[in-house]
């Protein structure tokens, strides 16, 4: 399965991340950010954290990925993409 979007949590990206449909509340409280997903739109944890990352698949799920996990996937998309989403 391929990655359809990658977003990296940051100031920087706060309007963009609140237009994403997986999204459902950013808190900022100083300089912490959480994001908030629905249910609906994720297998994985429900909370995402300032510096990680928000990947799309294209089964339109999304999945949050800490900057470790994040280069292993860009090495490796298929494999991490068969451990992450088959029964």
């Amino acid at each position: 399965m391929k990655v359809k979007n990658t977003i990296r949590i940051n100031k920087e990206n706060i309007n963009a991340l609140r237009n994403l449909e997986c999204v459902e509340s950013i808190e900022q409280n100083g300089r912490d950010i959480t994001v908030r997903l629905k249910p609906e739109y994720t297998d994985g944890k429900l909370e995402a954290r300032k510096g990680e990352y928000l990947v799309q698949w294209g089964n339109k799920m999304w999945q949050r990925y800490g900057s470790e996990a994040i280069n292993l996937l860009s090495k490796n998309p298929g494999a991490e993409a068969g451990k992450t989403w088959d029964a």
